[in-house]
C-alpha cells in the first residue's frame, strides 16, 4: 500500500487497436492496466514532474517541474520476455484526444519510428491537440547518426511535424556532481560514499573513458546496477577518468565540457532510402529535431517489479529522456504565461536555447566537429532565458490549417470542411527556424514577431549567412510596443552553388537583454 501525495490524478490505458490489430486480447507479461511493467512511462513521468527525492550521496533528484501534476496514458504493451514493446497508432490518437478532454496543459511523448513515407497530414491529432492550446512534445528517435543503424547518408529523425517540439538528446556536465567536492582541474579521490548511488562495499567499477590502474572497460557499479556516473566520459570530449579499486575513485579532470549531441540522438533532414529518389518535402523543409536537452544516463523514477513493490531510481539514456524534460519545462512556461499558445512555448525554448557548451566553445557532435541545426535544431535548452525570450514567433490553427491546404490542398478541404483555407509555403509557417532546402536562385521569407517583453523595445538585427548564400533583412530594426507584432522579410540568394546544407543565424537583440536567435539552414543549388 502507499500514501496519495495528489501527483498521479489519473491513469488511463488503451488496448483496444492493439488488440484489433494483434488478435490477442493481451501480452501474458503485461499488467492489462495503467500499470508500468517496463519502467519507461514511470521514468519520464518522474523527469517531467516528479517530487524531489534525497539520493543517497547526497543531493536529491527532481522532476522539471515538480509541484504539476501528472495523467499517465498507457498506449505501449510490454513483452518482458523478449523485451518488446507494441503500440497501435489508433490507441495513441486515443489517448491524446482522452489528455485533451481531461484538461491537461502539456503532453510528452516518448515514443515513435521512423516512416519515410509519413507526412503531415498523419499527426493531425497533435495539431488538434495544439489548437486546444495543449503544448505537445515528441522524442526525435535514437536511430542515431547517419549510417549508424540505417546506412550511410540516411538520416534518422522522426516526428517531423511543425505544431509540436521534436526533442533530441545531450550529455550533460558532471563535474562536482559527482562529488561532494569541487571538481577542479588535476586529480582528486573520491571515495564511493561520494558518489550517487555507489551504495556498495565492492568498489570494483570499471568505466569507458581514458583510463588506468584496473580500466576494466565498459561496466557498472555493483550494487544497485547503475551506469557509472561519468561513464559517459572518453578520450574524445576533453576529458579522462581513472580510478582504483581500493574504496576510492581518482578523476583527472581537464576542461570537461557538456552539452555534446548523444550518439543515438536521431538527426535530420530526413532521406530516402533510395539515393536516386527525390527527398519527401515533409522530412527537409522543417527544421527538426527542434531543439536538444539533457539525455544521457540521467536518474528518474522507477517501478516496483510486482505488486506492492516499492519503487526507487533508475539511470537511463535516450531521446525518451530528454523529452519530458522540455516538457516539463513547458509547464513552467505555461505557469508564468497561461495565455500564450503552444507555438510560443516552443519559441520561447529555441530563442534562446545555447549553442555554446559548458566551456563557452561551440556543441559538439558526437560524431566529431561542431554539431549542425540538423543535429541540435536552435540549439540546447537554457532554462535561465526562456521565462523572458523578449519576442516570439505565434501561430495558431488557421496557420497550420493553410499550411496543409500548401502541402496537399484537395486533403485539406476534406479534412477542414466549411473552412476558408488559403495555401501557405512552409517557407513562411511563422517557425522559429528558417529552412530552404533545394534554393535556385532568390527567394522570399516574411516573419511576425509578438513581443512579450513587457515594454516597448527597439530590436536591431545581425547574423550571419550561411556559406554560399547572400542574405539581407528588411527592415534591420523593429521598435514594437508590449503585446503587439511587427514583421520582417529576408530575402536569400543563391551566390555559390553546392549540394550540402549550409548553416547560419540571425538574432534579434534589444537593449533590456534579449536576445532572440533564429538558425538559418539552406541547400543553395544551381539553376
Amino acid at each position: 500500500m502507499f500514501r496519495c501525495n495528489n501527483k498521479l490524478i489519473g491513469a488511463k490505458a488503451f488496448y483496444g487497436g492493439f488488440q484489433r490489430a494483434s488478435g490477442k486480447p493481451a501480452l501474458t507479461n503485461d499488467w492489462l492496466t495503467p500499470r508500468d511493467a517496463d519502467g519507461h512511462g514511470t521514468w519520464c513521468a518522474g523527469a517531467a514532474a516528479g517530487n524531489p527525492v534525497g539520493l543517497q550521496g547526497g543531493g536529491q533528484v527532481s522532476g522539471m517541474a515538480p509541484a504539476a501534476r501528472i495523467a499517465a496514458y498507457k498506449v505501449f504493451w510490454t513483452d518482458r520476455s523478449s523485451g518488446n514493446m507494441y503500440a497501435d497508432e489508433s490507441d495513441i490518437i486515443a489517448a491524446v484526444n482522452q489528455g485533451v478532454s481531461d484538461g491537461v496543459d502539456v503532453l510528452s511523448l516518448s515514443l515513435g519510428g521512423l516512416d519515410p513515407n509519413d507526412n503531415y497530414f498523419n499527426d493531425l491529432a497533435f495539431m488538434r491537440a495544439n489548437a486546444a492550446g495543449v503544448f505537445v512534445a515528441f522524442a526525435a528517435g535514437n536511430a542515431g547518426a547517419p549510417g549508424r543503424s540505417q546506412g550511410a547518408g540516411y538520416r534518422t529523425v522522426a516526428n517531423f511535424a511543425p505544431f509540436f517540439l521534436t526533442v533530441g538528446a545531450s550529455t550533460i556536465a558532471r563535474g562536482a556532481s559527482l562529488a561532494s567536492a569541487a571538481a577542479a582541474a588535476g586529480t582528486q579521490s573520491l571515495p564511493l560514499s561520494a558518489i550517487a548511488g555507489a551504495g556498495s562495499t565492492n568498489n570494483t567499477v570499471s568505466c569507458n573513458g581514458t583510463g588506468s590502474g584496473n580500466s576494466t572497460g565498459n561496466g557498472t557499479l555493483p550494487g544497485d546496477g547503475s551506469a557509472m556516473p561519468g561513464s559517459n566520459f572518453s578520450s574524445g570530449d576533453g576529458s579522462s577518468l581513472t580510478f582504483t579499486a581500493d574504496g576510492g575513485i581518482t578523476f583527472t579532470t581537464s576542461s570537461s565540457a557538456a552539452s555534446v549531441v548523444a550518439d543515438f540522438s536521431s538527426r535530420g533532414p530526413l532521406l530516402p532510402p533510395s539515393a536516386t529518389a527525390q527527398p519527401p518535402q515533409p522530412g527537409n523543409a522543417i527544421l527538426k529535431p527542434d531543439i536538444i536537452g539533457p539525455g544521457v544516463d540521467l536518474l528518474a523514477a522507477a517501478p516496483g517489479k510486482k505488486i506492492g513493490e516499492t519503487g526507487g531510481l533508475a539511470r537511463l539514456s535516450g531521446t525518451s529522456m530528454a523529452t519530458p524534460h522540455l516538457a516539463g519545462l513547458a509547464a513552467l512556461i505555461i505557469q508564468k504565461y497561461p495565455n500564450w499558445s503552444p507555438a510560443q512555448v516552443m519559441s520561447a525554448m529555441m530563442t534562446t536555447a545555447r549553442v555554446t557548451d559548458t566551456a563557452s566553445s561551440p556543441i559538439k557532435s558526437s560524431t566529431g566537429g561542431e554539431a549542425t541545426p540538423w543535429e541540435m535544431g536552435a540549439g540546447h535548452v537554457f532554462p535561465p532565458a526562456m521565462l523572458d525570450p523578449g519576442l516570439t514567433y505565434d501561430a495558431r490553427d488557421k496557420d497550420y490549417q493553410n499550411f496543409l491546404a500548401g502541402q496537399d490542398l484537395t486533403r485539406a478541404k476534406r479534412e477542414f470542411p466549411g473552412v476558408s483555407l488559403s495555401p501557405l509555403a512552409v517557407r513562411n509557417l511563422n517557425l522559429p527556424t528558417i529552412t530552404l532546402p533545394r534554393l535556385q536562385g532568390s527567394i522570399q521569407v516574411t516573419r511576425t514577431v509578438t513581443n512579450v517583453g513587457g515594454s516597448q523595445s527597439t530590436y536591431s538585427v545581425s547574423g550571419n549567412a550561411p556559406a554560399g548564400v547572400k542574405v539581407t533583412v528588411a527592415p534591420k530594426s523593429l521598435t514594437v510596443d508590449a503585446g503587439q507584432k511587427a514583421s520582417y522579410t529576408m530575402t536569400f540568394t543563391v551566390d555559390t552553388p553546392s549540394n550540402d546544407f549550409k548553416y547560419g543565424y540571425i538574432v534579434w537583440a534589444d537593449n533590456q537583454g534579449h536576445s532572440v536567435r533564429s538558425p538559418l539552414v539552406v541547400q543553395p543549388l544551381s539553376r
